[in-house]
């Protein structure tokens, strides 16, 4: 059995290509997941209202530790965005939650989630209970793998450096960076990257137009909100004939903790579809490329 919910869309969820953006999808995931624990009486996996049976405290969590976000084809602002949610790979303290989004009868997105339920009092994973493991196995449903994206690891390679500063208001409601959020700060260093390369476009050439296909993202130390800038680092990983696979790191400066890992597909596209990489882009690319 699968969960549905439909998310509304937002005019502020559009790119500048007016359609909805990469990191709004992630956005409605949230809400679909949110939604999701809400029906079954489970939201104190939250945080947000009282565990049963327990005096009225609550020191729960949910705990986002990787995405894998496809996108199958550009929606547009209007439409609700319904979100069909099923629980796959379902462990002890560990589990999969499995997406397809649709908008307007079309298929756009294909995700997957993988969370932990977390103590705030003991700051560790816990496992889940019988009653929410019984509960989720409800909703299991088989789910296709998405295709692996290799991951590489930046380290002391020559990167493209985009200094990141945690907003007030991107924190979620345990005073962290909301995982929603890695998606929108990934994307500004690589726009700043991609902008970069414009000193290098001979006269007349047409601007680059990009279309993201592919996001993952692994989390593994949270952020919070500071005065002092994060880094994210970005380079190429793989060049290919139309696309460009970008891996991110956003890491502390100060200690070289690592805070989260991405790797993102970007097609090069006109209004054909999908165009071969110009010369003049690949040279310039090149001293980005890992290994």
């Amino acid at each position: 059995m699968a969960f549905t919910f439909d998310c509304p869309t937002r005019w502020g969820d559009m790119d500048a290509y007016a359609h909805l953006n990469n990191g709004s999808y992630v956005d409605y995931l949230q809400e679909a997941r949110v939604a999701f624990l809400h029906s079954g009486d489970f939201a104190y996996m939250l945080g947000d209202t009282p565990e049963p049976g327990n005096d009225g405290s609550n020191t729960n969590a949910i705990l986002v530790t990787g995405h894998q976000v496809e996108y199958v084809r550009a929606a547009e602002y209007g439409p609700p965005v319904q979100v069909r949610l099923a629980v796959d790979r379902l462990g002890a303290a560990r589990f999969t939650i499995g997406y397809d989004l649709v908008s307007d009868s079309h298929l756009i997105a294909r995700a997957r989630t993988v969370l932990c339920p977390f103590d705030l009092a003991t700051n560790r994973i816990r496992r889940l209970t019988p009653r929410e493991k019984e509960w989720f196995e409800s909703y299991a449903e088989p789910v296709d793998p998405l295709p692996a994206v290799p991951r590489l690891r930046i380290g002391d390679h020559d990167a493209h450096h985009y200094p990141l500063q945690v907003r007030w208001g991107d924190l979620d409601a345990y005073r962290h960076a909301n995982n929603v959020k890695y998606f929108t700060y990934v994307q500004e260093a690589r726009v700043a990257l991609i902008r970069g390369l414009a000193v290098h476009r001979p006269e007349g050439a047409p601007l680059p137009r990009w279309m993201v296909v592919r996001q993952d993202m692994e989390y593994a130390v949270q952020l919070d909100f500071r005065r002092e800038p994060y880094l994210i680092s970005t380079a190429v990983q793989r060049i290919g004939d139309s696309s460009l696979t970008l891996a991110a790191e956003i890491t502390d400066p100060e200690t070289g903790t690592l805070h989260a890992s991405s790797r993102t597909v970007i097609v090069h596209t006109t209004d054909d579809g999908a165009t071969r990489l110009p010369d003049w882009m690949r040279e310039a690319i090149a001293p980005w490329l890992l290994g």
